[in-house]
């Protein structure tokens, strides 16, 4: 691996793509994206929320509590009142300490989940920003002619991949980063290991994007397939990660590109899952790489229906999946 033809392949990428537009046009159009979802502050709700709870309400507190029979917050009891469930609202607390003098017992059912920060979207934001770029750079080379002659001109199928992926990843690393850190600067985000996670993040989906474009014979077809298959692999990994991180936090990070965004997304806290997190990453882009560069050919395979009909297979499995067997599982 020479180093120096790889940054030299990640420059050249970086101009094709910006080549006959202005430099700072997509990074422009990145940012006008993923700031609005992480660095802008949220306008606070005018009217407060209504506590809300299930089981047996108090006399006291009838007038104060909605009731809702599948409420994750059940209460039964009058002195003390007895609460079972996981996250109290400031509502319900604010409801349950002006009883006075009557005690409260909080029984925990289960490990109280963290909600996903809003990192978590520029993240998934950023991901999907990358279909553009990433079905210019192998099935752009194949569809102009040019791989051909980046192949016979002494560059080797290593060195071209992990200069289109280094190129990629660099790009989405440093706009999520600025997102992050003004995110964080404004108080809208709160201050915490998760941006280290934003690399494995854009390292993963850079190598999964060259590799669903490997036999992509033109731009079109590239751009169908990753557009298609790519945000159905990052939720279905969201999700295996997260279920897997019901068992233990560092377990669930391990799953490539979905432990790295629950980490990014502040759900997966402390090191051991940020760990984790870049080795299930590492793993996963060397991986990828090694298998991107063994079937690069000059020609394109004829694979595109195969992709795209699994695609959509499995988009429809997890439309299905999440609003059927998801809250009853």
């Amino acid at each position: 691996m020479r180093w120096r033809r790889i940054l030299h392949i990640a420059w050249r990428d970086l101009r094709l793509v910006h080549a006959g537009k202005s430099w700072w046009r997509l990074p422009a159009i990145a940012l006008a994206l993923l700031l609005p979802a992480g660095a802008l502050p949220l306008p606070s709700s005018p009217t407060a929320e209504m506590a809300r709870a299930g089981g047996e309400i108090p006399a006291a507190l009838e007038d104060q509590i909605e009731f809702r029979p599948r409420s994750p917050i059940q209460l039964s009891g009058e002195d003390p009142v007895v609460l079972r469930g996981g996250r109290v609202s400031v509502p319900l607390r604010a409801a349950l300490d002006g009883l006075g003098g009557v005690g409260v017992t909080i029984l925990r059912e289960g490990e109280e989940r963290r909600m996903p920060g809003r990192s978590l979207l520029v993240a998934l934001l950023a991901i999907s920003l990358l279909t553009g770029p990433l079905a210019e750079s192998l099935p752009g080379e194949r569809q102009r002619g040019t791989l051909e002659t980046l192949l016979t001109a002494g560059v080797s199928r290593a060195e071209l991949i992990t200069g289109k992926w280094l190129a990629w990843t660099l790009a989405t690393t440093t706009m999520t980063a600025i997102v992050a850190a003004m995110g964080m600067l404004d108080g809208s985000q709160d201050v915490g290991v998760w941006p280290l996670a934003l690399p494995p993040v854009a390292g993963v989906a850079v190598a999964f994007g060259l590799w669903l474009g490997r036999g992509a014979a033109d731009e079109i077809a590239g751009a169908t397939r990753t557009m298609r298959v790519l945000p159905v692999t990052s939720v279905t990994l969201l999700v295996a990660a997260y279920a897997l991180g019901t068992v233990h936090p560092a377990l669930g990070a391990l799953v490539p590109l979905g432990g790295a965004l629950l980490v990014a997304g502040d759900v997966f806290v402390g090191a051991l899952p940020l760990t984790a997190a870049w080795a299930g990453s590492l793993a996963a882009v060397v991986g990828l790489l090694a298998w991107t560069a063994r079937d690069l050919t000059e020609v394109g395979l004829r694979r595109e229906r195969i992709g795209d009909s699994a695609g959509l297979i499995a988009m429809a499995g997890l439309l299905w999946w999440l609003p059927v067997v998801g809250p009853v599982a």
